[in-house]
């Protein structure tokens, strides 16, 4: 739930019981009248919140349809969605009714009406289904757009590197072979530079791409770099880049020696 502000928190007070609960959920006390409501409603009409629920239980003091016709315009006007829990079967059939047929037809709403619901427990669970629904659309909207890919495919070049990595008794294609694999495609790719196992190379490298960096490991032998700590991110400058390539060697030789004296001239991979 939203986190009130002092300013919100105050609204309230000078219309409420001295002793409300002064946090979310607001508890406006049972024998409020009908303006407790909609001063409770007003108070957080300038939060961040996205929805607001109100529970109500009867009382002898207050008719519950009163309630609901001065918190009805109130609730037309703001601009969150809004969603009613009348406890109390037939004590509240009239106001819930009420509640159900109150459409809002000129706001963008999830829902045309003001949903109501039997219990605060099927209040609460609606509510969450809001919020995820939010919570999606959100993350809906992040999603890179489709794109047609530059060109045509490169078929025989495909072939060509399958074919160099099983020429030379390889099952398993190295990072920039990939790599040219997803160009043949057409598709972007984050630029790299393969070098050798010398941190002054890379520290070259880096000046020519611009920090920050990643220091990756390239050999035949090593299928998982997370096996000898061979990938590191995020190189902000020279300093962190020289000592990333120097423990990088040094973890390499005491994990896998026959892989570090076997490297080739690029046995070190910048991206």
């Amino acid at each position: 739930m939203a986190v009130l502000t002092a300013a919100t928190v105050a609204q309230p007070d000078q219309v409420l019981h001295a002793n409300w609960w002064h946090g979310n959920p607001i508890n406006i006390i049972g024998d409020a009248a009908q303006q407790c409501c909609v001063a409770a409603l007003d108070a957080i009409s300038d939060e961040a919140s996205s929805a607001a629920l109100f529970v109500h239980a009867p009382t002898a003091i207050v008719a519950s349809t009163d309630i609901e016709r001065a918190l009805l315009p109130a609730v037309s006007a703001t601009a969150r969605q809004a969603l009613g829990c009348w406890l109390g079967d037939g004590t509240v059939s009239q106001a819930r009714q009420i509640f159900r047929d109150a459409g809002v037809p000129d706001r963008a709403r999830p829902c045309p009406t003001v949903p109501d619901y039997n219990t605060p427990e099927e209040a609460v669970r609606a509510f969450s289904f809001l919020r995820s629904y939010r919570f999606n659309q959100e993350a809906w909207r992040q999603t890179p757009p489709a794109c047609r890919t530059k060109g045509t495919v490169d078929l025989p070049r495909m072939r060509q590197i399958f074919s160099d990595a099983l020429a030379s008794g390889r099952e398993l294609v190295t990072e920039p072979e990939a790599k040219a694999l997803l160009a043949a495609t057409g598709l972007p790719l984050v630029v790299t530079r393969g070098i050798g196992p010398v941190a002054s190379q890379a520290q070259a490298a880096a000046v020519e791409l611009g920090y920050p960096v990643a220091l990756k490991n390239l050999s035949h032998t090593i299928s998982h770099r997370s096996d000898v700590d061979g990938a590191r991110l995020n190189i902000g400058n020279a300093a962190e880049l020289g000592e990333a390539c120097a423990a990088m060697l040094v973890r390499l030789r005491e994990l896998q020696p026959d892989a570090a004296c076997k490297a080739s001239p690029c046995s070190a991979w910048w991206s």
